[in-house]
């Protein structure tokens, strides 16, 4: 081979390598410039990824907790409710979602049969006229919107039960008025202490009427510094219903009543910040929110 071919073969071979060696530098200045940003693409697209796992997961979780095990799920339903129902601090709805979730693994009891009184008394409503011609309403009817509430926190030596209870026979509206506190965690209007609320509280004018919740017979008729005048009425297999801050008592211990039966009046005896019902539901002694209860039919 001549030497001016070898002398031009060898320019040819340093000029490619000069060109691989000047890709090779283009290409590092690139990853040292941009490769920050296409790590943060690729960080931000991971970030994405597992969110959308993690809601996945939420939603499974959700439905299968639907399906398969109806009774907590309406108890998380129910707690949800309480908590997007109230005004409360951040601590006090945490607490309620802690204890919402303690009463889910709790063991449900079993739905109390209706009891004999129960059906007699049922049978009677039917027949008998009331004072209350709409009894059958399931809830309370609205008024004008009033902030007066009761200053009743739950004993240490009772509890509330979160689980959804059950009665056969429909509940009559108790007073006319709007839910002014609900049930659970709250803060006493009175002492401004953290406490549990073991009933609700409906507002209503002085000296509106109300009604029994259910057929049943007057066990109690008193009166305390807190709940001011109260009735608990016996409804026949552990269920007590109880109506405080009374302005009037218009029934006598012993006396049987029909449901939607007027009772009382309106008032704002005992630790109240205005006139309204506070209306207590217990079964067994375990304190249930009657809330769910007037709903029914809607």
């Amino acid at each position: 081979m001549p030497e001016e071919d070898i002398v031009l073969q060898d320019e040819a071979e340093t000029d490619e390598l000069a060109l691989v060696r000047e890709r090779r530098r283009q290409r590092e200045e690139y990853e040292a410039e941009y490769g920050n940003e296409k790590g943060t693409e690729n960080w931000f697209s991971s970030l994405i990824i597992k969110q959308l796992c993690a809601v996945a997961v939420l939603l499974g979780l959700f439905f299968g907790l639907r399906l398969l095990a109806p009774k907590p799920f309406e108890e998380l339903r129910q707690a949800y409710r309480s908590v997007m129902g109230e005004s409360m601090e951040w601590a006090e709805i945490w607490a309620q979602i802690v204890m919402a979730a303690q009463n889910v693994a709790a063991p449900v009891k079993e739905e109390p049969e209706e009891s004999s009184s129960l059906k007699d008394e049922k049978k009677e409503t039917t027949t008998e006229p009331t004072d209350n011609s709409e009894s059958a309403s399931s809830a309370p009817r609205s008024t004008a919107q009033a902030s007066a509430v009761g200053g009743a926190s739950l004993p240490k030596n009772e509890s509330l039960a979160f689980s959804p209870l059950w009665v056969s026979v429909r509940a009559a509206s108790p007073v006319d008025g709007s839910v002014s506190s609900g049930f659970g965690l709250r803060v006493n209007p009175v002492t401004g202490e953290l406490g549990w609320h073991a009933g609700i509280d409906i507002a209503a004018k002085e000296g509106s009427e109300i009604f029994a919740l259910y057929p049943g017979r007057v066990k109690s008729v008193s009166y305390d510094s807190v709940s001011g005048n109260y009735i608990l009425l016996d409804h026949g297999g552990g269920l007590i219903s109880s109506y405080c801050h009374a302005s009037k008592i218009l029934v006598e211990e012993g006396q049987r009543v029909a449901s939607g039966q007027k009772i009382a009046l309106v008032g704002q005896t005992g630790q109240a910040t205005g006139p309204h019902l506070h209306l207590e539901l217990r079964l067994n002694g375990l304190c249930y929110n009657p809330l769910p209860l007037l709903r029914y039919g809607e």
